[in-house]
C-alpha cells in the first residue's frame, strides 16, 4: 500500500494547523485528528491555538487513550485531537489510527510516515457539517424540486439506468452514496489520484505540495450536475487550489483559445472537472462524475460556439437554472456561487471492492 518517497524535512513551525488563521478557524468547526512525531513544544502551541485541544503523547498507550476518549464524546462535536508520538515512524503504526478516520478528518503530518507512504489520493475535504447538513441536504432539496418538474422527468427518464417505470421514478432515491470510497457522509474533491503508486509523478507531487497538507483552502461552488449515472456538485478552483490540481491529461478538458466564461459555460480548461460526488447509480464508479462533467463542459463550449442556436430544455429553479445537454446530462447553474472552506489532506484507506474515488 505504501512506498518510500524522498522528503525534505518539515519543521513543526511550518504546520498550518498551528499558525494559519484560516486553517485554525476551519479546524475549530471540524473533527480533526493530527498525527505528529515527537515535538517538544507541540502541547503549548496546540493549546494556545485550540482552547479545548486534546493532546496524547504516551507512545505506549496513545491508541487506547484516543479510543477511550472517543467513546465518551458525542460524534458530532468539533474536536481537535493531536497524537504526538515519537515512535510513530512506520506505515504499520500509522494504520492503527486509520480506523478512527471514520470519525475524523485524519491529517497525517508526521514527516517519517509521510516519507514512507503514497496515499490513494490527495484532495480537499469538507467537514461533517458542510458535508451532511449543507451540501448533501442542498442536493436532496434540489432533487425534490427538479423531480417535480415535468420537463426534467420527461427528458431524464429516457436515459435512466435500470429504472422500471422510469417516467414515474422518484429521483430522490435514484442515486446512492453507500459504496463511495470515503463513505456516505464526508465529501471531498480529489486533486491528484496517486493510487498508492510510487512513480516519478507521485514523488514530484509530494515534493512540491507536502507543505500544503493540513492547510485550509477556499473553493467555489457554482452548480450541480445530474446525469443517469452520477449526481455531483460543480466547483471552481482559485489560483491557490489550481496549484495543487493534477489530472490525467487524457481525461481533462482543453480550453479553446476563443472561449470566454458565461452563464452557461462558467468553467473550462485545467481544474474544470473539479467536483464533489453526492451519489452514483448502481455500480457506477465515482470517477464517472468527473467524466460526466467533462462531457457537459464540451457541450457547453459547442453551444457557445454555435451562438446559442442549439435549443436546450431549460428550467427555472429556486437556486438557479437547470439545462439539459442531451443524453440525460443536466447542469444546474446557481444564481449565486457559494464559498466553501475545505482542508487539503491525503487519503489512505480504500473501501474494499469499491474502486472509486
Amino acid at each position: 500500500m505504501g512506498h518510500r518517497q524522498s522528503k525534505e524535512p518539515v519543521s513543526v513551525t511550518e504546520y498550518a494547523f498551528l499558525d494559519d488563521p484560516t486553517t485554525v478557524d476551519y479546524i475549530k468547526s471540524s473533527r480533526v485528528l493530527v498525527l505528529l512525531q515527537g515535538h517538544p513544544d507541540i502541547r503549548v502551541r496546540a493549546e494556545k491555538a485550540y482552547e479545548d485541544a486534546k493532546i496524547f503523547t504516551n507512545p505506549n498507550t496513545v491508541l487506547n487513550e484516543v479510543e477511550n476518549y472517543l467513546r465518551v464524546t458525542p460524534a458530532d462535536n468539533p474536536e481537535m485531537v493531536v497524537v504526538d508520538d515519537p515512535e510513530l515512524r512506520t506505515l504499520e503504526q500509522f494504520s492503527q489510527f486509520e480506523k478512527l478516520a471514520v470519525r475524523f478528518r485524519l491529517v497525517q503530518l508526521s514527516p517519517a510516515v509521510l516519507a514512507e507512504t503514497v496515499p490513494l489520493f490527495y484532495g480537499w475535504f469538507l467537514n461533517l457539517t458542510d458535508s451532511r447538513d449543507n451540501y448533501r441536504r442542498q442536493g436532496t432539496d434540489l432533487l425534490k424540486e427538479i423531480g417535480g418538474q415535468e420537463g426534467f422527468v420527461q427528458e431524464f427518464s429516457k436515459f435512466a439506468m435500470d429504472a422500471e417505470n422510469a417516467d414515474q421514478m422518484d429521483i430522490t432515491n435514484y442515486f446512492s452514496s453507500e459504496k463511495l470510497t470515503v463513505g456516505d457522509t464526508l465529501l471531498h474533491c480529489t486533486a491528484f489520484f496517486s493510487n498508492f503508486q510510487e512513480t516519478d509523478l507521485t514523488k514530484q507531487y509530494f515534493h512540491d505540495h507536502s507543505k500544503s497538507l493540513g492547510k485550509s483552502f477556499y473553493l467555489e461552488v457554482i452548480g450541480f450536475l445530474i446525469t443517469p449515472r452520477t449526481f455531483g456538485v460543480r466547483l471552481k478552483l482559485n489560483e491557490d487550489a489550481l496549484a495543487l490540481w493534477l489530472e490525467d491529461p487524457t481525461q481533462g478538458q482543453e480550453c479553446p483559445e476563443d472561449w470566454k466564461p458565461s452563464k452557461y459555460s462558467p468553467t473550462n480548461g485545467p481544474g474544470s472537472r473539479a467536483h464533489l460526488t453526492l451519489g452514483v447509480r448502481g455500480e457506477t464508479s465515482a470517477v464517472q462524475t468527473g467524466l460526466d462533467l467533462v462531457e457537459i463542459i464540451k457541450r457547453e463550449v459547442a453551444d457557445q460556439k454555435s451562438g446559442g442556436e442549439v435549443d436546450r430544455v431549460t428550467l427555472d429553479l429556486d437556486i438557479g437554472t437547470a439545462r439539459c445537454y442531451g443524453d440525460g446530462l443536466w447542469a444546474v447553474y446557481l444564481n449565486k456561487s457559494q464559498k466553501l472552506k475545505v482542508l487539503f489532506s491525503n487519503y489512505y484507506t480504500e473501501k474494499k471492492g469499491s474502486g472509486t474515488v
